[in-house]
C-alpha cells in the first residue's frame, strides 16, 4: 500500500531527524493498524538545492553575484520552483527554522521578516506556469514546451497551506 502522505522536510540545522520523528507520531493517528508506514518522507534532489538551503541564499532578498562557492540567483530560483512542484502534488513541506528569540519578541524578530519573505517567493512560484513537459517534434522542427495550468487564487492558497512553517520559539 502506498503512502497516504508525502512530506519534504526543510531543516535550518541538526533537527532534521527529531522533526521527522515528530512528524511520523503525528500521522501515526490516519494509519489504519498502526503498523503500515503512510508517511514517505522525501529530501532535496540533487546537491545544487541541499546546498542552498544550507546556505540559507534562499531567504535571501537581494541576491548579489555569489562568489567562489556561494550559491547563483538559478540554484535559488530553482529551490523554489521545485517547492512549487511539491506543494502542487500534494505534498506538505515543513520548513525549520531556529526563532533565536524569546517568544514574545517573535513579531518583530527578523526571522519573522524572512519567513514571510520565503511564503512571498514561493507564491510567486506557484503563480509562475510551471514546465510539465516538452512536446516531441518531427525531426527538424522545434520542441515547444507545455505548461501547467496557472493556478486561481483559491488553488494558490490550498497549495500555501501544505507549506508549513515550524519555528520553535
Amino acid at each position: 500500500m502506498s503512502a497516504r502522505f508525502r512530506v519534504l522536510l526543510l531543516p535550518e540545522d541538526a533537527v532534521g531527524e527529531a522533526l521527522r520523528e515528530l512528524v511520523r507520531k503525528l500521522f501515526r493517528e490516519w494509519e489504519d493498524d498502526g503498523k503500515t508506514r503512510r508517511v514517505d518522507f522525501d529530501s532535496l534532489p540533487d546537491d545544487k538545492l541541499r546546498d542552498a538551503l544550507r546556505s540559507k541564499a534562499y531567504q535571501a532578498r537581494e541576491q548579489a553575484h555569489p562568489k567562489r562557492g556561494q550559491v547563483d540567483r538559478q540554484t535559488v530560483v530553482e529551490f523554489y520552483r521545485y517547492l512549487a512542484r511539491r506543494v502542487a502534488d500534494a505534498t506538505f513541506v515543513i520548513h525549520h527554522t531556529d526563532g533565536d528569540v524569546a517568544w514574545s519578541d517573535r513579531a518583530s524578530a527578523a526571522s519573522h521578516a524572512t519567513r514571510a519573505h520565503v511564503r512571498e517567493r514561493l507564491e510567486a512560484a506557484i503563480r509562475t506556469p510551471q514546465p510539465v513537459q516538452r512536446a516531441i517534434a518531427p525531426r527538424g522542427h522545434a520542441t515547444t514546451a507545455v505548461t501547467a495550468p496557472t493556478p486561481d487564487d483559491a488553488e494558490v492558497a490550498r497549495q500555501l497551506d501544505r507549506f508549513i512553517d515550524c519555528v520553535p520559539y
